[in-house]
């Protein structure tokens, strides 16, 4: 029955089972509180069936839905006309009443994906005190604008903010089957293309594999040791911590010279590696 709602209020219907069935596998598997992330929500078809995934995985997270909705632009041959206010007030009605029914939580931010990427990280939304903001996203699903120019950006943007085991689904998918930006290449690559959606799944990346990066190893294990007690701390311990370093592929690094007045300060120095390495620990 629900279904067949959330199918009368899609743009198009094809695959939405096996969407349901994704959806519904990452609400089931991450922790509870990382929110599911929907860019484009028109009638309201697709965000019906997270919160539907959602209620059924019995694990308490809410929904982030982001459109402009009355927002005018350009159309270009074969795209949709952009939704008014009247298609917004009954998407919010209908989204709104699955949430007060079955007791979820659906934030709707009225705006652009471009206008909503740049204030995310610096606003405040809240849920049982917990600020959403800080949270990685569980799931995202991209159906705004289908512009190549503007899927990159996104695309850009929410892969340093997926939780890994967390899922990416892009929709309208022939607007990006000859990519010419390269990180829409690399989802071509390791994704799923079911239908017209594109799933992408983030996955732990494997230490026995590090790829070499502008001539750096993405990882690396960070040490500070100052002054004539912790060096002699440091012969004890940094054989052992080298050794993991090696095991997991990554550069052992120690921090032990400043030009600080404060020893204390030296972990700044941990700004620099951030641009040479993907992860440190």
């Amino acid at each position: 029955m629900l279904l067949s709602l959330c199918k009368a209020n899609s743009d198009h219907a094809e695959g939405l089972d096996y969407l349901f069935a994704q959806a519904k596998e990452i609400a089931c598997k991450l922790p509870q509180g990382l929110p599911f992330i929907e860019i484009g929500t028109r009638a309201g078809g697709s965000a019906l069936l997270f919160l539907q995934a959602i209620k059924e995985s019995g694990i308490p997270r809410p929904l982030i839905t982001v459109d402009p909705y009355g927002k005018g632009y350009d159309r270009e041959e074969g795209f949709l006309p952009p939704m008014g206010e009247e298609r917004y007030r009954s998407a919010m009605q209908v989204l709104s009443g699955f949430c007060l029914e079955h007791h979820l939580n659906h934030y709707h931010y009225h705006m652009t994906s471009e206008d909503w990427m740049s204030i995310w990280d610096r606003s405040g939304c809240w849920v049982d005190g917990e600020r959403l903001n800080d949270h990685p996203f569980a799931l995202v699903y991209l159906d705004g604008e289908h512009t190549q120019e503007n899927v990159a950006r996104e695309v850009n943007w929410i892969n340093r903010r997926m939780a890994l085991g967390g899922l990416l689904v892009i929709d309208d998918t022939e607007n990006i089957r000859d990519p010419e930006y390269p990180s829409l290449r690399e989802l071509w690559s390791v994704g799923e293309s079911i239908g017209n959606r594109l799933y992408v799944k983030k996955e732990e990346p494997s230490f026995a594999n590090v790829c070499k990066n502008n001539g750096q190893p993405k990882f690396a294990v960070v040490t500070i040791a100052c002054g004539d007690a912790y060096q002699k701390i440091a012969k004890l311990t940094h054989p052992t911590i080298k050794a993991y370093a090696d095991k997991i592929g990554a550069e052992f690094i120690v921090i032990d010279k400043s030009d600080r007045s404060s020893p204390h300060w030296m972990k700044f120095q941990l700004h620099d590696l951030l641009n040479q390495y993907d992860r440190i620990v």
